[in-house]
């Protein structure tokens, strides 16, 4: 698939329903903060790129701006349709857009600008945008001081290989040294997830048990 990182690729289409059923929201804190500073509103126009299943879109929805969602994964697309109906989809991605110029006033990408060729996603992420208009960067990521978020990452990290990953934040520097949008405004939300799932890291938690995740926020407007 071109233009997709294989590891997300194959990754993500086949367990579009698990990313669906696992993965946490964004908390109402993180979307006010949003809406208030991009400005999101009836008139208004949001693209969500790498909108997966739909998370971070159908909250967008309540914001009353038009919102188009654009994901390239099939079986992520569908669960987007199923859970968002009305919604308007394009298949495309994000270093090669479906859209015309100008076309939006904000765009976000929750939980997937690290997978992105910067080089090429950047410059379109801007052709796309408005004068002015806003780039919004979300991640949900576990809040390390939490014993069982820590446990578990370190069961994780060698996993991951040379899959991306925004801890760290090695997105940033293809992001700023663009020139094509200024200083980011940066918010963090506490979000927490209750699980009842057993596994054995967990074990002798009463259930529900508490997942904690911090909520990252960038926002950055058009240079």
């Amino acid at each position: 698939m071109s233009g997709v990182h294989p590891v997300a690729a194959a990754g993500f289409g086949a367990a579009a329903d698990v990313y669906e059923r696992a993965r946490p929201s964004y908390p109402d804190a993180a979307l006010r903060w949003i809406a208030e500073h991009a400005g999101l509103a009836a008139g208004r126009t949001v693209v969500d790129v790498g909108a997966g299943t739909g998370k971070l879109t159908r909250l967008l929805a309540g914001t009353h701006a038009r919102v188009i969602a654009v994901e390239p994964v099939e079986g992520m697309r569908a669960v987007l349709q199923e859970r968002v109906p009305g919604i308007e989809i394009m298949h495309g991605v994000a270093e090669a857009l479906p859209l015309p110029d100008a076309t939006a006033d904000v765009v976000t990408v929750a939980q997937a600008f690290h997978w992105f060729d910067h080089a090429k996603a950047v410059p379109e992420l801007r052709r796309v945008l408005k004068p002015g208009g806003c780039l919004v960067l979300i991640w949900n990521s576990r809040d390390m001081s939490d014993p069982l978020q820590h446990a578990l990452e370190e069961l994780l990290a060698p996993l991951r290989e040379e899959a991306p990953y925004q801890l760290g934040g090695a997105w940033r520097g293809p992001l700023e040294e663009s020139g094509l949008f200024g200083p980011a405004e940066e918010a963090q939300f506490a979000s927490v997830p209750e699980l009842t799932r057993v596994r054995a890291l967990s074990a002798g938690r009463p259930e529900p048990f508490a997942f904690p995740y911090v909520t990252e926020v960038y926002l950055t407007r058009t240079r």
